[in-house]
């Protein structure tokens, strides 16, 4: 199930085992602040939260409700002086009936103006005795590279975290933060860094205005990459948008008076498997 409906137990059936994973948390637009002060960019958001469960099929009824969460919306870009940037949507709760549910997944963290890096996101819990897996959220920074959203075995990945301006009006000189995957294949897993959806670099600047937008992710679970801000004049990088199952939204790079910020990009819906024997 990719979207909300209803499953039906099949004649016979014996066991049942059930994966959920909620929607991905959108990134945190980047700050607007003046000269002196840390232009820091937005958090990543949390990848969708993973969790399974053995259910002897007597105990289900012949029907049972699936809800898949939805993604959380991307923090919306900022253009005034001395401004909070917006915090990204949380990621919705995904359920099979009354059995299993993920939690409502962290969205990309506010943050305030004058403080030197973004808080990461917050994780979800643990449900019906096992354990839910999710990739965190990069923190959004003034002035450093290690941003990266981290991947998860099982549930959608972190959003990147995205780059900004430094109180001396310096920027980062490589590149925001990296998306990450890690999302089930049937019930084997896996987990590594997506490098085509970190935020910009120099050598992928294709533009003039000096800022970059985060790659999207690009294949199951992936989460967006962070936007990069090149110089203290230009607008801000737009957060790369997840994928489903559950990949979040990466965070949009801050910038100075006189700019738009970049918005935060959005997570993606959950996913529900049931497999039935």
């Amino acid at each position: 199930f990719t979207s909300s409906g209803t499953w039906t137990k099949p004649p016979g059936a014996t066991f049942v085992y059930v994966e959920v994973i909620g929607g991905g948390g959108g990134g945190a637009s980047g700050c607007v602040t003046g000269s002196g002060n840390f232009a820091t960019g937005g958090a990543g958001g949390t990848g969708g939260g993973w969790a399974s469960l053995f259910i002897p099929a007597v105990v289900l009824g012949n029907t049972v409700t699936v809800t898949v969460g939805s993604g959380g919306t991307g923090g919306a870009a900022v253009s005034t002086n001395d401004t909070i940037n917006n915090a990204g949507g949380d990621g919705g709760m995904t359920s099979f009936g009354t059995f299993l549910h993920t939690n409502q997944t962290g969205n990309g963290a506010y943050q305030a103006s004058s403080a030197t890096a973004g808080t990461s996101s917050r994780p979800p819990y643990m449900h019906n005795n096992t354990h839910e897996y999710f990739g965190w959220g990069g923190t959004g920074t003034a002035y450093a590279s290690t941003n990266d959203g981290r991947p998860s075995p099982y549930g959608g990945a972190g959003g990147g975290g995205a780059n900004g301006v430094h109180s001396d009006n310096t920027v980062q000189s490589t590149q925001a933060g990296s998306g990450n995957y890690g999302v089930t294949v049937g019930i084997s897993t896996f987990a590594h860094m997506n490098p085509s959806t970190q935020g910009g670099s120099p050598l992928q600047n294709q533009g003039t205005s000096g800022s970059v937008n985060g790659g999207d992710g690009v294949g199951p679970g992936d989460s967006g990459g962070g936007g990069f801000t090149e110089t203290a004049s230009s607008d801000g990088g737009n957060g790369g948008n997840g994928v489903v199952p559950g990949g979040a939204g990466g965070g949009g790079s801050g910038v100075r008076n006189g700019n738009t910020s970049g918005a935060g990009g959005n997570g993606a819906s959950g996913r529900v498997r049931v497999y039935t024997w």
